[in-house]
């Protein structure tokens, strides 16, 4: 649907963090390392009629970001992957990560993106214009 827009929901602001969010139907996950390295997993595939389920998953490199035998874990880089409605439509290295907080004045919003934007793509609050029916963020080992 090419009219749905808006932040799905954003952590940080413009100097870090991550978003998912929709811009003329086409989701996207964006991270933001530092204001210093932006990347994004954008779908080719645009929203359906009707309802929708957008999931990202990201995992740590194992192997260390591109093969330079980093160590795996928080602060390193990994692979992002983006998924509409069960059928993944995107896959980016995000290169660094951070190890820790994004920010001390923006925290984790649903439907908008509070304070400065997380992505260049958009300005806050870029308030989602369709209904979201339910956010959720799971942490596994």
């Amino acid at each position: 649907m090419k009219n749905t827009n808006g932040v799905v929901i954003a952590q940080g602001g413009n100097f870090a963090g991550w978003t998912l969010f929709v811009k003329n139907g086409i989701p996207t996950f964006e991270y933001n390392w530092l204001a210093y390295e932006n990347t994004a997993a954008t779908s080719k595939t645009p929203l359906n009629k009707g309802d929708n389920v957008i999931t990202v998953k990201f995992r740590y490199d194992e192997n260390g970001v591109g093969g330079k035998g980093n160590d795996s874990g928080q602060g390193k880089g990994g692979n992002a992957y983006l998924y509409l409605n069960g059928t993944l439509v995107a896959k980016k290295l995000v290169p660094n990560t951070i190890a820790r907080m994004f920010s001390f004045d923006d925290g984790v919003a649903v439907g908008e993106d509070e304070g400065g934007a997380v992505s260049k793509a958009y300005q806050a609050p870029f308030n989602f214009n369709q209904k979201i029916e339910s956010v959720t963020t799971t942490i596994v080992d």
